[in-house]
């Protein structure tokens, strides 16, 4: 089976590419999808986040706080590292282990939409690693649009993660997404030719 990861930093178009490749019918698992999951109500995470942060992290019935959450750990570096040691590290379990039941089943090709990719020496497991990459300045406008952050919060998220030029000394294939979607599905689709992939 081959495993494709598809990473790039917060608002670099990585729901594009996976919603397109959904909608084409290939097989999709998502970080943040199962992160949610695990920090919404009644997640698996929450108790834990809960005990670690305090009750006005999270509750049971309505999960992960996120602004107080958001502030607390990219304004402190060991709180930071403390939420990746109870969330990050739990999906990348989970993703692995969505991996092998897929993997047993006969899947041709999975691919793994995973932010933190590189942050976490992930890339060795991937047969290929598709990094998408923005100008600053869109990422922080889609982003604000998105969720309605402070811009100073965005930034804040951006200079957590590695830059895009380290990123691409990592990666496999860079995928420019400073255009528009039509150009951006062309890239893709070039890519999915470049692996001879097909539904």
């Amino acid at each position: 089976m081959m495993r494709i990861a598809i990473t790039g930093g917060i608002g670099s178009g990585k729901t594009v590419i996976t919603n397109y490749l959904e909608y084409l019918g290939f097989t999709i698992i998502d970080a943040d999808v199962i992160s949610r999951e695990m920090t919404g109500p009644g997640g698996c995470a929450i108790e834990r986040i809960i005990e670690v942060f305090g009750p006005d992290a999270a509750s049971i019935e309505n999960g992960l706080y996120r602004d107080y959450i958001r502030t607390l750990i990219f304004g402190n570096s060991k709180y930071k590292r403390q939420f990746e040691e109870i969330v990050t590290k739990s999906v990348i379990k989970a993703i692995n282990r969505i991996l092998r039941d897929y993997e047993r089943s006969g899947k041709d090709v999975v691919f793994v939409a995973a932010p933190l990719l590189f942050e976490y020496g992930m890339q060795d497991d991937y047969d290929a690693v598709w990094l998408v990459v923005s100008d600053e300045s869109t990422r922080v406008k889609r982003v604000s649009e998105r969720d309605g952050l402070a811009i100073e919060t965005i930034i804040r998220i951006i200079d957590s993660q590695l830059n895009d030029e380290e990123k691409g000394a990592l990666a496999t294939d860079i995928i420019d997404n400073n255009s528009t979607v039509n150009d951006l599905k062309i890239e893709v689709d070039a890519l999915l030719e470049k692996y001879k992939l097909g539904t």
